[in-house]
């Protein structure tokens, strides 16, 4: 082999070696300038902190979740103390009613809707399990009046109250007696009005609605007066005189102007709605007739909020609803998924209500279930 080829063999291997020696130490540099991706060890030490949803949290033994789990009861509209703690046990009493927790795998647990402890004695059970809750009425500090109405899904004419008396100290139910549950509701409409006080007073439960509302038909005096009730949302309809000389139209003046003549004043009447300006209030009532004698109302507002809320139920609420009225407090607001209503729930001593609202309206108000059988 020529020296000259040599030497340009030996030229050669120097430019190979010293293009791989650059691209070496240049790699090095970029490697200084871009720090590497280091996985974390998997273990708990590094990993993230596990984040408990609020629902665990809630349902977790211990005192911080108890207090948790009354604060969502209360955002249900469950106002409830603690009466007493033992094992697995904890007995509360909420809005006027006891309501019973279990402690299962760390986690608190209620079943229909806190009635529960019914079934643990069978006497009570084999006496209540086709009954339904009405209300608690407060003896005394210790003593509470439950009445249960039978059977619950109201498929009889004649319908069962079941009274028991329930302590606070004891946590003991003891029945009282039995009485005819329609009497109950035609003594709480009668004590809404003076003008039916002395009326006598056939019920009758109209099946043909899901709803099936109790018509009261009052004899005043030769005069007929009809009233309905719906007890799943405690709704009371406005009193209608079916007065035999005068035309609908004119009957359904005479009945509004009888309840709510003081408070407010006509501005039209349109077939069978009503139109009137009642305090802060523009008003739209319509009566229905036979067989459901159910009025649906309406009243608007400028701008719907608690204030208005409180303003309505203290001045109005009384009209429209068989439980008690007085000095609301505001609790929340909440809306239903697919309904474009709000929903305001109020406080009533240890009761709750609801009111069905827009933004610029107020269309109903009911009262929160305490239903065995919600």
């Amino acid at each position: 082999m020529s020296k000259v080829v040599l030497v340009i063999l030996g030229i050669l291997i120097i430019l190979i070696v010293g293009i791989f020696a650059i691209g070496y130490f240049a790699s090095k540099e970029i490697e200084k300038e871009i720090p590497p991706i280091v996985k974390a060890p998997v273990s708990e030490e590094y990993s993230l902190p596990k984040v408990k949803s609020p629902e665990k949290t809630l349902k977790e033994s211990g005192e911080l979740s108890k207090t948790n789990f009354l604060e969502e009861l209360k955002n249900k509209g469950k106002i409830c103390k603690i009466l007493k703690e033992k094992q697995k046990e904890i007995f509360l009493f909420c809005n006027n009613r006891p309501f019973y927790l279990k402690t299962e795998d760390e986690k608190l647990k209620y079943e229909i809707n806190g009635w529960s402890f019914l079934k643990e004695d069978l006497s009570l059970w084999n006496d209540l399990e086709n009954c339904e809750f009405y209300e608690s009425e407060k003896i005394d500090d210790t003593n509470y009046n439950l009445v249960f109405y039978c059977p619950k899904d109201l498929d009889f004419q004649e319908i069962t109250a079941k009274e028991y008396n329930y302590n606070l100290e004891t946590l003991k139910m003891t029945k009282i007696g039995e009485k005819d549950f329609l009497d109950i509701i035609a003594e709480k409409v009668k004590n809404k009005y003076e003008f039916l006080k002395e009326c006598s007073v056939k019920t009758e439960i109209n099946t043909e609605r899901s709803e099936k509302p109790i018509i009261l038909t009052f004899d005043c005096n030769g005069e007929k007066v009809i009233s309905s009730v719906l007890l799943e949302s405690q709704y009371l309809s406005l009193p209608f005189f079916d007065k035999k000389d005068l035309e609908q139209k004119e009957k359904i003046k005479f009945s509004f102007e009888k309840v709510l003549g003081d408070k407010c004043e006509i501005e039209n009447i349109e077939s069978d709605t009503i139109y009137a300006k009642c305090s802060n209030f523009i008003v739209g009532i319509k009566y229905t007739f036979e067989p459901f004698y159910l009025t649906e109302y309406k009243f608007q507002v400028k701008e719907m909020n608690k204030k208005i809320g409180v303003l309505f139920i203290n001045d109005f609420g009384n009209y429209f609803t068989l439980t008690k009225t007085e000095n609301p407090v505001f609790m929340n607001q909440y809306k239903k998924p697919s309904l474009v209503n709000d929903f305001m729930r109020y406080q009533i001593n240890r009761d709750c209500i609801i009111l069905i609202s827009s933004k610029n309206s107020i269309d109903g108000l009911i009262k929160e279930s305490e239903k065995i059988w919600k």
